[in-house]
């Protein structure tokens, strides 16, 4: 009996040490448990933290980012092409151009009057006669087939002269081309000219005795457009056309070689070709072509039409063949010139072209 109680209290003493095991077991690994709880739980709140921080400094970049930048602190890059087409207008100031002879080129006396009575007069440019309508030249030229005939034979020297005491002076300079109305170059190069019919290469003439450029010769173009290169390069401002037609006398005895339709609509498209060939010639100078008052209003054979849609700077009215003409019936969407009534056959001493916009 005595040894069974004693085994009764070893066992019971066993349990209590076993659950006792068991208990403290259990609270080790609660432990651990939070241990890695209270861990997990600081490295968010560490990464939440920190987020915060950076969320709220890239908040405040981009605040910073999005702050407008002055114009005039923005890189060229920048700026959109609005901007820059805004600051790239420049207004035309009117044309108030006074005539000057191609005879008084290289007479400095005769320049320097001249820029008197100009600016006593609130002139801004000056126009004279670079190529005349017998095709002569008023300036030293060293264009080949212009040197080949020697259109610049009565070219006064020091007319280069001239033309940079007008540049220093503040005015403008146009110089007045007649195209395809040229007696010397059609004369001396008539596979260039409009040609007489039955004849093997002879040029036609007009009623007044004239020889004329055939609109559809290549080569005529190029040598015209030579002249419009060479002009530009020496520093003139504007270049005038003038006579960018055909004869309006008839054409029954003639001959355009070269030409693939001689209706009005045929004839018009070849001087427009001109004209954006003399455009591209002219590189940064301005262009002015030249029609009648009474071509821009009613069109004629002699011009295909009008020029209305060529391709050039400014156009020119002449309104000589109709003084009643106001330069308000002009419309268009590019400036419009207008030679005067006053002035003479060749734009007259004294005469003005003036802008009407």
């Amino acid at each position: 009996m005595p040894e069974r109680g004693t085994q009764k209290v070893a066992e019971a003493k066993g349990k209590k040490r076993s659950l006792n095991e068991s208990i403290i077991g259990r609270r080790n690994r609660r432990r651990k448990q939070w241990k890695t709880i209270f861990k997990v739980l600081g490295a968010v709140l560490f990464c939440v933290f920190f987020l915060g921080l950076g969320y709220a400094a890239t908040e405040v970049l981009l605040r910073v980012s999005e702050t407008p930048i002055p114009a005039a602190e923005l890189p060229a890059a920048t700026q959109s092409a609005a901007e820059k087409e805004d600051t790239a207008v420049v207004k035309t100031e009117p044309l108030r151009a006074m005539y000057y002879p191609a005879a008084n080129l290289g007479n400095a006396a005769a320049a320097a009057k001249f820029i008197e009575e100009a600016q006593a007069a609130g002139a801004n440019a000056v126009v004279f006669t670079a190529k005349d309508t017998l095709g002569f030249l008023s300036y030293g030229t060293t264009v080949a087939v212009a040197e080949e005939i020697k259109s610049d034979r009565n070219a006064k020297p020091g007319a280069s002269n001239t033309l940079k005491a007008f540049e220093e002076a503040g005015l403008r300079t146009v110089a007045a081309v007649s195209a395809f109305r040229d007696d010397l170059a059609a004369g001396a190069k008539p596979e260039y000219a409009i040609q007489l019919k039955g004849s093997k290469v002879t040029a036609w003439k007009d009623t007044k005795g004239r020889r004329w450029l055939n609109p559809w010769s290549a080569e005529g173009r190029a040598y015209l457009c030579s002249i419009v290169k060479e002009l530009a390069a020496i520093g003139i401002d504007d270049i005038l056309l003038t006579d960018v037609c055909f004869p309006s006398d008839p054409l029954a005895q003639t001959v355009f070689p070269g030409q693939s339709d001689l209706s009005v609509n045929g004839r018009n498209q070849i001087l427009l070709q001109f004209i954006s060939e003399a455009k591209t010639a002219a590189g940064e100078a301005r262009l002015i072509v030249s029609m009648p008052a009474k071509v821009a209003l009613d069109g004629s054979q002699a011009w295909g039409g009008d020029l209305w849609k060529a391709e050039t700077d400014v156009f020119a009215i002449d309104t000589r063949d109709a003084p009643w003409m106001s330069s308000n019936v002009w419309g268009g969407t590019k400036p419009v010139v207008e030679i005067p009534s006053a002035a003479p056959a060749d734009m007259g001493k004294g005469s003005y072209i003036l802008l009407a916009e």
